[in-house]
């Protein structure tokens, strides 16, 4: 009989350390998860920013008469620069492309090995005449 409920017990601890192990990786998967997706938005949404500063500039540029494709650049890449964020930035004379990326780090992936999550943003912003 003693050792019918020895066997449960151990039993009963192995299932329990099984469950731990698998509500730690569902929880590392959820937070971590959320952190990269959180730095894909401000990826995305400083790229969007980013490449809108680079056509006004642009804008401004070609109304007092220059070609405003410097222009665009630095005003995309200060932006950037303001947020922190890395990219790049290319201008045709009537769109500014940004790429961006935001990189996080880890809280759970980071007992697996992954120590780091990035997030990427990508976005094109034209210049449309008015008549």
């Amino acid at each position: 009989m003693a050792s019918s409920r020895c066997d449960r017990a151990q039993s009963v601890t192995a299932f329990f350390a099984v469950v731990v192990v698998a509500l730690l990786a569902v929880a590392g998967l959820v937070v971590d998860g959320a952190r990269q997706t959180a730095a894909t938005r401000h990826a995305q949404a400083t790229a969007q920013l980013a490449a809108r500063a680079g056509t006004d500039a642009m804008s401004s540029a070609r109304l007092a008469g220059a070609a405003g494709t410097g222009e665009g650049v630095s005003a995309a890449e200060r932006y950037l620069g303001a947020a922190g964020v890395a990219g790049s930035v290319t201008v045709t004379t009537v769109e500014v492309r940004v790429r961006t990326q935001v990189t996080t780090t880890t809280v759970f992936l980071s007992i697996i090995g992954i120590y780091q999550l990035t997030g990427r943003g990508d976005a094109t912003a034209s210049l449309q005449s008015q008549r």
